[in-house]
């Protein structure tokens, strides 16, 4: 995969050049957790893997590294930095998606606390999904798990939302199965 330098491009060559190298990484995302899902899979790696972590040496530098001073003064570290933590996720979440607390807070009080698709109000603050565009990384407004999952899928569908409900509706309304399971009338 070739890269650029932004210092390089002009703003649109750069934006164009993220763009595929997004698609890219995408597109072989799968490929690669299917080529890493079936190394580990197999029984010779597998084998090798218990016979590693059986070994006493291995055992020994788990544990040691588990209980060692430094592991429980990283271990304390890490637990005092959740509020640095915290900020990271904050500003991740604002590069990837456009969304800032003060915007959240404003998008529940015009929601009135619940989704905009579907209208459930937002019990779990944990559980409020941030919709944004993916392509221009825009927000769009704040979504309940199941509805942010459906428009993520419907996005991907090759036909029109409004087509794929006349699908959806006319196949509910009679399913293949109910005409191949009914019994045949001998005339």
């Amino acid at each position: 995969m070739p890269t650029k330098k932004k210092s390089d491009c002009t703003p649109e060559e750069w934006a164009a050049h993220l763009e595929y190298v997004r698609e890219w990484r995408l597109k072989n995302l799968e490929e690669q957790r299917a080529k890493r899902r079936a190394y580990y899979h197999r029984p010779e790696v597998r084998a090798k893997k218990l016979e590693y972590n059986a070994l006493p040496s291995t055992k020994e530098r788990k544990a040691a590294r588990d209980t060692s001073p430094e592991a429980r003064a990283a271990a304390r570290a890490r637990s005092q930095d959740a509020a640095a933590k915290e900020r990271k996720r904050l500003l991740q979440k604002k590069r990837r998606t456009g969304f800032t607390e003060e915007l959240v807070q404003i998008l529940l009080l015009k929601q009135d606390g619940c989704c905009a698709i579907c209208s459930t109000p937002f019990v779990d603050p944990k559980k409020i999904k941030s919709d944004h565009c993916h392509s221009t990384n825009s927000p769009r407004g704040l979504l309940c798990h199941s509805c942010n999952i459906i428009e993520g899928f419907m996005s991907r569908l090759p036909v029109s939302p409004e087509e794929f409900a006349r699908r959806l509706v006319a196949y509910l309304e009679n399913p293949p199965a109910s005409e191949a399971t009914q019994p045949s009338i001998p005339s």
